[in-house]
């Protein structure tokens, strides 16, 4: 809670995870009203780390701005040399991510410079187009109540109590009911997607989290494919109808891609290489075959993008699935064999055959 002299700002903080797996579920905390941190030691300026949280921002919360900390300046041996790594790190990510609105410097030991820190922060929310507006207060007390259920109440709730709720908060009809529920979605309050349920809110957002870490720690080795009854199984002791919510907001982040009524695909689960007993025998030696080789580099490739080509691969009718894993796929015809690869930003794409 930051107050300056004329009005307040209460921020909601989110600490997200950086496990491997973990690291999938982080952009359901994403929100289009939100103040990015991006977090790295000075010690290690992480640039690809930067990368992919960027890109995922601009995937899931579109221009919404962020701030590069860079901690633990307390340890480093040359504080100039650090300080001029930063500006130019900055400098490379500024030049594909516009929406980076600050650099901060910063030890948590000495809490040297934390003050400027604190300032970028409220600066940066002031300058963004949704802070100078003003609420209703109607819709502050009912965030707060919906804050208050927390680990006290179910984590998914029915369109029409909340709305009640929202009654009784002070809001004094449909129509500012449901333009406080959008805001309440954008700031990440809570998770509603009435395009795919509109009878069904997530006011708990950790919960989609906890169901996503359950599928992973209980799917076990895994091609990636799992059916409707394995769900079942995984979310045991989960409503029905709420596993069904879960199903399409994972469906719509692309954490699982639905490729019929009975089947998912789950990229997050693949190998990070193919099998190579699989991958010989798909793509023997050239023989008298002809090769066409393209490479493509994109200036940015939003997450998820690479297991989306996947899953349509797999929906397709006119090419086999030979292999996949994280970072490709290898797919044939009866005369024609085609490899596509993604790393970073690059796709290469290899076809071979006789015509």
């Amino acid at each position: 809670r930051v107050a300056d002299k004329k009005q307040t700002i209460n921020f909601l903080v989110y600490d997200a995870k950086g496990g491997d797996i973990e690291s999938s579920g982080n952009q359901l905390f994403l929100s289009l009203r939100g103040v990015y941190l991006l977090v790295i030691s000075a010690l290690k300026l992480d640039v690809l780390t930067c990368e992919m949280w960027l890109e995922s921002i601009a995937t899931f919360a579109k221009s919404a701005p962020a701030i590069i900390v860079a901690t633990h300046m307390d340890l480093v041996t040359d504080r100039e040399q650090t300080l001029k790594d930063l500006k130019l790190m900055a400098k490379h990510l500024r030049s594909r991510f516009r929406n980076i609105a600050n650099v901060a410097a910063v030890s948590i030991e000495t809490r040297s410079e934390i003050h400027l820190l604190q300032n970028a922060i409220v600066s940066t929310a002031f300058k963004t187009s949704f802070v100078p507006a003003k609420l209703p207060r109607s819709w502050l007390d009912l965030e707060t109540k919906i804050l208050s259920l927390k680990n006290v109440a179910a984590p998914v709730m029915p369109v029409n109590e909340l709305e009640a709720m929202a009654y009784d908060s002070g809001v004094p009809d449909k129509a500012s009911f449901n333009t406080a529920l959008s805001y309440l979605h954008e700031v990440g309050v809570v998770a509603y997607f009435p395009n795919r349920n509109a009878d069904l809110v997530v006011v708990d957002r950790s919960w989609l989290y906890n169901m996503l870490r359950t599928l992973f720690e209980r799917a076990g080795q895994s091609t990636g494919l799992l059916r409707q009854r394995k769900l079942r199984e995984i979310w045991k002791g989960e409503d029905e109808d709420h596993q069904m919510l879960t199903q399409d907001i994972f469906d719509l982040y692309g954490l699982v891609h639905r490729l019929d009524s009975d089947k998912f695909f789950i990229s997050a689960l693949l190998p990070p290489y193919p099998n190579p007993d699989v991958l010989s025998c798909a793509w023997p030696p050239m023989g008298d075959d002809k090769l066409l080789g393209r490479i493509i580099r994109f200036r940015w490739w939003p997450r998820g993008i690479f297991s989306l080509l996947i899953s349509r691969c797999m929906q397709q009718q006119k090419w086999m699935v030979e292999e996949y894993w994280s970072g490709g796929v290898l797919l044939s015809t009866d005369k024609t064999r085609a490899l596509l690869r993604q790393a970073g930003l690059e796709m290469s794409i290899l076809v071979r055959g006789n015509d």
